[in-house]
């Protein structure tokens, strides 16, 4: 009996479980009778949670009976989980900044046994990095490569008024994977203020900009004269324009003692733009018998630019001296080594640089001849390159060459040369160039066909680039290839042979150096 009692309540227990479960659910439509559909398959936000253009927030159910949507709520949010046919649900979606990850997130409709899915897709950020946003160029041009790491592909735009100075390398872009690589020139300035620009890169939605930043062109240059007669008491007002820092120098290691100076309290301070600078020179003590004269040099503080200035001061007891060649002539003035005010050409006074002076430069000048450059006799350094000079004769005076290096005492390319006859103090004749032409073609064109270098000191001569020259003369260089000489003879008469005449026995020597030769142990005739 115990045992049916129990029975019978662990029945009734079950019934009433089951009757209080049915009154809770939801009533549910047939399995055989229930469909759902939706207004949209898709709803489609934009990286900042705005909806994306075409796509609309809401979505409406139709349904045979109730539904409930089944989905995780994390970034985007449905405004209900349940309703009846004719229901709309509402989305909106939180941001998706930062990220180069599109999301999606799957929504179910049920009804009864079926289903609609509906998919929430969130746009991400367009992703644009520069290896390096910034570069610095210096005013004298430069290209520069601009690497870029995207998703998407990239593409640029060079605004219109950067246009004139930034140009794209076409054919050189290179595309590996998702790194761009592009290339841009930047033009040499001619601008005396720093100038700045941007080139814009665009991915997708997202455009980033880098910045380009150029130094400016650089001046340093006094107005007026590039000599000065003073006159005792008198001053002299130099006017300088400039956007540098610069220094100020004389060639006698510091102020002559009859020279005054009131310099420019501003020099050492670079200005943002052109900037008139003032410095004034009085000559305060008398004249005494020889010439004097003092040349003042202003250097930018880098060291890239200089210019130059002669202050002179006539004595009673002068020296005299002839410069036949006029532009060779004005190049002395100009540096102080002589004085032509009150003389007819060709003479003029030597000064005191001009008599003391050990280097010399008048490369450059459209010279002719450096006749005279025997007074001279201090000048062991010279620079006559780039002029139009086809003989000289250093025999009477102390321009020396003891190295064939770089730093080179004596410089003698670019000109038309035809005969070197040097002195006991020139070792070696250098007249290498990397450029075709540059080594024996003046500043005029002309461009030197037979050449003729003699010397007993010689050891070594250096000629490369010479295209031209037909015929090199070095038989009276008795001392080529002793001690460490050498003769290296390249790129000359591409198409043909270079006569060269050495001394006898000396023709050995030229083989393992020299290139398109054929080697005389004879004099030339030149």
């Amino acid at each position: 009996m115990r045992y049916n009692i129990l029975n019978i309540a662990a029945a009734i227990t079950a019934t009433f479980l089951m009757v209080a479960c049915a009154d809770e659910k939801t009533p549910e439509t047939p399995a055989d009778t229930a469909s759902i559909s939706l207004s949209a398959e898709s709803v489609t936000f934009l990286k900042d949670g705005t909806l994306a253009d075409g796509s609309l927030s809401s979505v409406t159910v139709e349904s045979t009976g109730e539904w409930r949507l089944i989905g995780k709520d994390t970034w985007c949010h449905p405004d209900r989980t349940s309703g009846e046919n004719g229901d709309a649900v509402t989305f909106s979606a939180d941001g998706n900044i930062g990220t180069a990850e599109i999301r999606t997130e799957e929504f179910s409709f049920v009804c009864g046994d079926k289903t609609a899915k509906l998919y929430v897709v969130q746009k991400a950020d367009d992703l644009l990095t520069f290896f390096k946003d910034h570069y610095d160029v210096a005013r004298d041009g430069y290209r520069i490569g601009v690497n870029v790491s995207s998703n998407k592909q990239v593409t640029w735009s060079v605004p219109e008024e950067y246009a004139d100075w930034i140009t794209h390398v076409e054919g050189e872009d290179i595309v590996a994977s998702d790194v761009y690589a592009f290339y841009f020139d930047i033009a040499e300035t001619d601008e005396y203020e720093t100038r700045e620009a941007s080139i814009s890169f665009t991915a997708g939605e997202t455009t980033k900009n880098i910045t380009i930043v150029q130094d400016k062109k650089l001046l340093l240059q006094m107005d007026g004269e590039s000599s000065y007669l003073l006159e005792q008491g008198t001053p002299v007002e130099v006017t300088v324009k400039t956007n540098v820092a610069y220094n100020v120098s004389f060639s006698s290691g510091s102020v002559p003692s009859w020279l005054s100076y009131q310099p420019d309290p501003q020099a050492g301070v670079a200005p943002e733009t052109i900037t008139e600078r003032t410095m004034t020179f009085t000559a305060n003590a008398a004249a005494g018998d020889e010439t004097r004269a003092e040349q003042v040099t202003l250097t930018s503080s880098d060291g890239s630019m200089s210019c130059t200035v002669a202050f002179i001061q006539r004595g009673s007891n002068v020296q005299i001296i002839e410069i036949p060649d006029p532009n060779f002539r004005q190049a002395l003035a100009d540096v102080g080594f002589v004085v032509t005010i009150g003389y007819d050409a060709p003479e003029c006074e030597i000064t005191s640089i001009g008599k003391t002076s050990k280097s010399l430069n008048v490369s450059g000048k459209n010279i002719e001849s450096l006749e005279g450059l025997e007074n001279f006799s201090r000048v062991e350094q010279l620079d006559c390159s780039n002029n139009n000079i086809k003989t000289v004769d250093f025999t009477n005076t102390s321009v020396y060459e003891s190295t064939m290096g770089g730093n080179t005492s004596l410089k003698l390319k670019g000109n038309p040369w035809e005969e070197i006859i040097c002195s006991r103090y020139i070792y070696y004749i250098n007249l290498e160039s990397d450029s075709p032409d540059a080594s024996l073609t003046g500043s005029n064109g002309e461009t030197s066909t037979v050449l003729k270098i003699s010397g007993s000191t010689i050891y070594g001569v250096k000629i490369n680039n010479c295209p031209s020259l037909q015929i090199l003369d070095l038989y009276e260089c008795t001392s080529l290839f002793t001690y460490s000489g050498y003769c290296s003879i390249q790129g000359c008469v591409p198409d043909g042979l270079l006569k060269v005449y050495v001394a006898y026995g000396k023709k050995s020597g030229l083989s393992s150096l020299c290139t398109g030769v054929e080697i005389f142990e004879t004099p030339s005739g030149l």
